[in-house]
This record gives structure tokens, sequence and C-alpha cells, in this order.
């Protein structure tokens, strides 16, 4: 077993960067310096802060930031088992924006390659955070100067990062929130980030449940479906459809107001899809809106539908309810409740599995108030 170690160094009045590789019983391998180690990058302009992953073949891929432009930019170089230099002599240039570039780490790509990350203020005096990958060749895989990981305009720094051939994670301090958080997000083997949602909430106003959410970048976002279901159930109602971005790397704020929920608990969710179809789920969050002030029955949904459907209706007392089923000629085909009720909201599942594809009407009763629905099976 044998370990590579990186380190910068002044040894020639300069911050350099030196690579010493040792084996298990501590022993030096690399002896091409008078003092030890081998020379990774001796531009003389300072370079410091160097972190380092294996490049798979017994050699290694060092990291740093560099001044020799003026500029903070952020450089690499790939050594092989011996201590030679595979890339372009003192390293290749990662990303060298005049903006200013701090603090990079780096992790193995799983092929031979690495992720390199940063604190970059290519877009303002606060840090964002941005990533590149690079080949075993040295060939940036991914934009020029890297792509945004994170930029909603706090100060992001410290990243640091694991990763393999799926892409890499990365995590950094963030004080977009005032407070220093921590965030995460993640990259495609591509370079592709997903949607990175930031927030989302819900709010009620005068029976009127609206909901918020925050993008922090978004790539190839078609948009939002807007989902509801009431707690403890499993059936989740699409309620409604926002446009996305597409491709972003500023913050974007959404909405949704949701008239069409009466009383109880509900649970909420978001279906993020991009443009290739492929989609995801937000995590949930709740909503209770009490119990109902009167009597109701709501449309069932799905409608169309094969062979189940799922019908609710609200109840402000205890009362004795009788919901029922009928075909186009009003004769009752199916009862559904029959019993004694406490205030709230409730819901049925009908399976209709039975009954042939057409119209038919459900209807309640309890006490004086009685209303019908229409709903039709497709099979």
């Amino acid at each position: 077993m044998v370990a590579i170690i990186t380190w910068f160094d002044d040894r020639n009045g300069n911050n350099d960067i030196y690579a010493q590789r040792i084996n298990s019983s501590g022993a030096t391998l690399w002896t091409t310096a008078a003092e030890g180690g081998v020379s990774v990058c001796t531009q003389g302009s300072g370079q410091t802060n160097p972190t380092i992953t294996s490049d798979g073949s017994n050699g290694a891929i060092i990291t740093w930031f560099d001044g020799r432009a003026g500029n903070n930019d952020i450089y690499a170089q790939r050594i092989d088992m011996d201590g030679s230099s595979l890339w372009t002599a003192n390293g290749l240039p990662v990303c060298t924006l005049t903006s200013g570039q701090l603090l990079p780490d780096i992790s193995s790509d799983g092929s031979g390659g690495a992720i390199i990350t940063w604190s970059d203020a290519r877009n303002s005096t606060f840090y964002d955070i941005y990533a590149q990958r690079i080949n075993s060749s040295g060939t940036a895989q991914w934009a020029t100067d890297g792509i945004a990981i994170s930029t909603v305009g706090g100060k992001a720094v410290d990243p640091v990062i694991t990763g393999d051939a799926s892409g890499g994670i990365i995590a950094w301090r963030d004080t977009r929130n005032v407070n220093s958080d921590i965030y995460a997000s993640k990259a495609s083997p591509d370079g592709v980030l997903p949607v990175e949602l930031t927030s989302f909430s819900a709010t009620v106003n005068s029976g009127v449940i609206m909901l918020k959410w925050m993008t922090a970048t978004e790539i190839k976002n078609y948009g939002f479906e807007i989902e509801r279901t009431l707690i403890h159930s499993t059936e989740w109602q699409k309620i409604g459809f926002v446009q996305g971005n597409g491709n972003s790397n500023s913050p974007k704020e959404y909405s949704f107001a949701d008239n069409s929920a009466t009383s109880g608990k509900y649970a909420y969710r978001l279906k993020q899809i991009d443009n290739d179809g492929t989609y995801k789920y937000s995590n949930e969050i709740k909503v209770d809106l009490g119990i109902p002030t009167e009597f109701s029955l709501q449309q069932n949904y799905p409608n169309p539908f094969n062979p189940t459907t799922t019908i609710q209706y609200n109840i402000p007392i205890t009362s004795f309810v009788k919901i029922s089923v009928y075909d186009i000629l009003g004769k009752e085909i199916k009862q559904l409740v029959n019993e004694l009720r406490n205030p709230g909201h409730h819901e049925i599942i009908f399976d209709a599995k039975e009954l042939a594809s057409g119209i038919y009407y459900y209807t309640i009763r309890t006490g004086e108030f009685t209303q019908s629905k229409k709903l039709i099976l497709l099979k």
C-alpha cells in the first residue's frame, strides 16, 4: 500500500506545489528534488491550497489555487506512479476568469479523470460554486471555465466533493439565509445539473391555499405539476401545472393558488418534469383547513376513470350520510355509504370493475342536503 501526498512549498522562495509518494513503511519513493518530493508546479507566482485524488492507475490528479496571471485561478496536474507530470508543464488551467476563484477540492470521476469544484466570484462580489470535469488526458468535459452548481447570490464557500462515474455530489457552506448553512447539489456525468428546489411552502388566506416555491438552478426544466391528497390517503390528484424556465442559473420564484380545497388536512407535492419527460417529486408539505362549515360533494377524480375513482365530501356536523351510484335511467346500482359520520372531510374509493362503460351519477343525501355529480367510466 502506498500514498501520494501534496503540499505547497517555499523552498524556491515562492509557494510552489510539490508531491511525494510513500510506501506502507513510511519510506519516501520520490527523491528527484534534494529536499525530497517532485515538483508539480514551480511557476513562481504563488500556488496554494492543493488537494489530491487518485487517477485509478497508481498516480494522482492534483488541483490548486494559482496566482500566476495576477488572478485567483484554478489549475490541475496529473502525475504517474513515478512522479512524472502527464499534462502541460506546471499544470493545465481549469478556470482562469479574472473574477477570482478560491478553495478548490477534487474527487476522482471513476474513469481516470477528476471532478474539481471551487468558490467563484464571476457573478458578483459574493462567491458561487462552480465545477469542472477533466478526463485522463487533461481535456475539460464540461463548459469552458466550469458549470454553475449554485448561484443564489449568497456567499458559498468551502466546497467539498465526492464523485464517481455517475457524477459528483458537492457540499458547501452557504450564507444565503444570513446564517451559515450547509447545502449540497449533484451534477451528472455530462455536467447537467438537476433542478435545485430551495424552498416549498404553503399559506392559507380566506380558504385559498397559496403554494410558493423557489429554484436556485434549472436545467431542461419543462415545469411543475402540482399534486394534492388528503392526509393518510394514497390517492394523489393533479390539480394544476406551472411552466418552468428551461435553463437558468439564477433564482426563480413560482406560485400556485388552490381554491378547490374545502376543508380537512391536505398534503401537497411538486412533480418536476424535464424536457425529456423524466421527473422527480419534491418533499411533501401539509395544510390543515379545519372542520368544514357546510355540506358539499366534490367532483370525483380521476374522471373519466377505469376502474376506480375517488369521491370526496364534507359534513359540518355529525350526520347520517347516504351516497349511492345511479345509471342514466335513475336506477340505484351501488350504495357506497349508509351510516353515521362525524364532522370533517371524507373520501371513498368507488370500484366500478363490474360495471360497463358509460355515464353514471352519484348522489349524497344527509338530512335536508342533497347533491349529485356525473362520473364517466371508460374501459
